[in-house]
């Protein structure tokens, strides 16, 4: 019994010790030396946690697949463990990004041949009498809709940047539960806050710009001046930790 209990022992001191060199070789972005190091110490001592550590240096280098692999082995045997949830918006947007990469590496389609115009018809035989020419009617001009457009655009635009920015908050998110939870300082939480607040800010410029293009679209008047001449303004500006956006339309 004091045999089996001792090598269990040194098995655990064992696998802690791989855990703090692959932390460690993390921190110097030696990827290919944490990663040995945390499978070697979840080899000796299969504790759920050391799978997130695995994700982690998975996703930095790219390999989307195996950290999401990663990730529900951990939820396979922790399912009610205290990260789950956090594990599950991982997957997510790990997942998300993945789909992203393989649509970016699809081929082109390739362009549809244009068809070939028909024979014109012959021409009519000329009237032996002038017939008068006719009154041309008037035609109805199309309305203005360059402003629906551009309003439109800048709220896609505004609408890529939150993402952008909220996958990035989440990534920090994820390694600060890595490396410092529950200690981590204000300094290194304030760079994730940040993102999320960017991306907060951004998520709502960008309903405003679609609000407004839908509205613009609508409303468009071939003959009004004014709406031809609308401009979206928006600015976004920075003080410290407080991050906040602007938006104007002037006629």
């Amino acid at each position: 019994m004091t045999s089996s209990w001792v090598c269990a022992q040194s098995k655990d001191e064992l696998a802690r010790k791989h855990f703090e060199s692959g932390a460690a070789y993390l921190q110097q972005s030696d990827y290919e030396s944490a990663l040995r190091e945390f499978e070697n110490s979840y080899r000796l001592s299969p504790r759920p946690e050391i799978l997130l550590s695995i994700a982690t240096v998975h996703e930095r280098t790219g390999e989307l697949g195996s950290a999401v692999d990663a990730l529900n082995r951990y939820l396979e045997t922790a399912p009610n463990g205290e990260y789950a949830e956090t594990v599950k918006l991982r997957i997510e947007n790990l997942q998300k990004r993945r789909e992203e990469e393989e649509r970016a590496q699809e081929p082109p389609a390739e362009p549809v041949p244009e068809a070939t115009p028909a024979p014109a018809a012959p021409a009519a035989p000329a009237q032996e009498e002038p017939l008068p020419a006719p009154v041309p009617a008037l035609s109805p001009q199309e309305p203005n809709r360059l402003p629906a457009y551009l309003a439109l655009g800048g709220a896609g635009l505004f609408a890529i940047g939150a993402t952008v920015t909220g996958v990035m908050a989440n990534g920090k998110y994820a390694d600060l539960e890595d490396s410092c939870k529950p200690h981590c300082t204000d300094d290194e939480i304030s760079g994730a806050k940040n993102l999320a607040l960017t991306s907060t800010v951004l998520t709502a410029v960008a309903v405003v710009g679609a609000g407004l293009g839908v509205t613009l679209w609508f409303s468009a008047d071939s003959g009004s001046e004014a709406v031809a001449g609308t401009v979206p303004l928006v600015a976004v500006s920075s003080h410290g930790n407080d991050i906040g956006a602007q938006a104007r339309w002037t006629f």
